[in-house]
């Protein structure tokens, strides 16, 4: 029996930011595939490029601008032939304008993605973010053009943000945080958490329970998929 040739857009994954965030990103995108076989999933290349340097040191003023490698990244996907980009990193959306000039694939935007779904499903909503993009208010703008309420938590627990994303899921450490993540949850009860760190789903997938949150990563893959099999 021939089997009928399917056509799809290939998907390219600007990684390395972290690079574990990357891969939960496209566990997420063939979560979404409703394939049968392996040839009904879409095509997916990852360029891991850790020489991207950190997109909240440079935010926050004390770090080298990550623009040009996220470019050069986007530019390396499109040449390997990515007709539809995602940035797995929250924060780098900051940089999304210049990136998306500098290629001439589209590139699909998380923050906006992910305020478009709050509209949809409705609930009180609780940033946890990086600092640089709580500085720059890459989710609170999003929220507002979408007509979303969108609460922040205090100084304190930002910083404890920073701790369990660097300290916690970057330096592989996720158990050593988790009694401190448990805690903060049930004080927050009522709120559902927007997941604005690519790497928080990794980190509320490691509790032993479960969470209703808002996770960017999996809006941004089940948009990507619909895109990329039209």
């Amino acid at each position: 029996m021939i089997e009928e040739e399917i056509w799809m857009k290939t998907i390219g994954i600007i990684g390395g930011m972290g690079p574990e965030a990357a891969m939960d990103l496209a566990k997420k995108i063939l979560n979404h595939t409703p394939a049968k076989r392996d040839q009904e999933h879409i095509p997916v290349l990852i360029y891991n490029n850790t020489a991207i340097p950190d997109r909240t040191e440079y935010l926050l003023g004390g770090g080298e601008d990550p623009t040009e490698e996220l470019i050069h990244t986007a530019k390396v996907l499109e040449g390997a032939g990515a007709e539809l980009l995602l940035l797995s990193c929250n924060t780098a959306h900051a940089f999304y304008e210049k990136v998306q000039a500098g290629v001439r694939v589209p590139i699909l935007n998380m923050i906006d993605w992910t305020a478009k779904r709050a509209k949809e499903t409705g609930g009180e909503y609780m940033l946890l973010a990086t600092q640089g993009s709580y500085k720059i208010g890459l989710y609170e703008r999003a929220f507002q053009r979408e007509g979303v309420s969108l609460v922040l938590p205090e100084e304190k627990i930002r910083q404890r943000l920073m701790h369990w994303i660097y300290d916690g899921v970057k330096a592989g450490k996720v158990a050593n945080v988790l009694p401190e993540v448990e805690k903060f949850l049930d004080k927050i009860k009522g709120f559902v958490p927007v997941l604005a760190c690519t790497e928080l789903p990794l980190l509320f997938d490691a509790l032993p329970f479960s969470v209703s949150v808002l996770d960017p990563t999996d809006i941004v893959a089940e948009v990507a998929v619909k895109k990329a099999m039209v």
